[in-house]
């Protein structure tokens, strides 16, 4: 059965959605500490994820932290895809290997090596039983996510390797990107941005929001927030110390620019996508 709309479920902390269609845009779906699994079963699906572009198998599962910061790159004509979240606190240290989870966090995208002829109808199913009333169909739906998940995992899933997008409006905003990427720790102004690549400030800030539809300070802010948010899942550093790191200049910053962006303070963040536990599976 084909759905437009993604269905969510909560189980106390824990959040959970299937989506499966022909898509006219593809919003974030899933709630924060979330991880996405992605199958794209007819049509060309490209992401720019950190200045490259990366292009998603047919009929092979891929898996991606929903948070970390990637664009739709080509149009989604003849683009049909399943799509479901499962909570991070679902890839723990006996699951997954820590190399993966940190590749994971770090915004790379995995795939299996080979496709599952069980996985399309699956979509199908969990979207149906999260759409559904009943809590035990919802229950079950969180049960086979997790276990594909575990599935997923178990056949030693490869990192998909990333080209380096061409053009020359398209390399100077790329350059930016790099540049903010390196960058965003520090204490940086436009000036800097600008002068890397050689543009009059105001021109770079519209070149860029141009081709990315962002602003450059966006950016910047984003870049900050997934580097917070990969500390507060993988590191025992406190909150201030990941506020520091991060490139925020004081801890009130840090706590009003966070919540804004992900609903939440960074302490509930940490608590909700199960860091620091020892994670028991049914």
């Amino acid at each position: 059965m084909e759905v437009s709309l993604d269905h969510f479920i909560d189980f106390g902390e824990n959040r959970w959605s299937a989506w499966l269609g022909w898509p006219r845009v593809l919003p974030p779906i899933g709630g924060p500490g979330s991880v996405e699994m992605i199958l794209v079963l007819s049509g060309d699906l490209n992401f720019r994820v950190a200045g490259s572009r990366l292009r998603l198998p047919l009929q092979r599962l891929c898996v991606v932290w929903a948070e970390a910061p990637r664009e739709v790159c080509t149009s989604l004509a003849g683009v049909r895809v399943g799509r479901a979240t499962v909570p991070l606190a679902e890839l723990s240290d006996r699951l997954v290997p820590r190399k993966l989870r940190r590749v994971l966090l770090s915004g790379g995208v995995l795939a299996e090596s080979r496709s599952d002829p069980t996985d399309e109808p699956a979509f199908g199913r969990w979207a149906d039983d999260l759409s559904s009333p009943e809590a035990p169909h919802c229950k079950l739906a969180s049960i086979e996510l997790g276990a594909r998940l575990r599935r997923f995992f178990m056949r030693g899933p490869r990192l998909l390797a990333q080209s380096v997008a061409s053009g020359p409006q398209t390399s100077l905003v790329e350059r930016m990107r790099a540049f903010l990427d390196q960058k965003y720790p520090d204490s940086i102004g436009m000036d800097q941005v600008a002068q890397h690549v050689g543009l009059h400030p105001n021109y770079a800030m519209s070149l860029f929001r141009q081709e990315t539809g962002m602003t450059i300070l966006a950016y910047l802010t984003r870049r900050r927030v997934q580097h917070a948010q990969h500390l507060l899942v993988t590191s025992d550093l406190d909150v201030p110390e990941i506020s520091r790191v991060s490139g925020f200049g004081s801890i009130s910053r840090f706590y009003a620019t966070f919540k804004k962006s992900c609903g939440q303070t960074p302490r509930t963040y940490r608590v909700l996508c199960g860091a620091k536990r020892n994670l028991q599976y049914p």
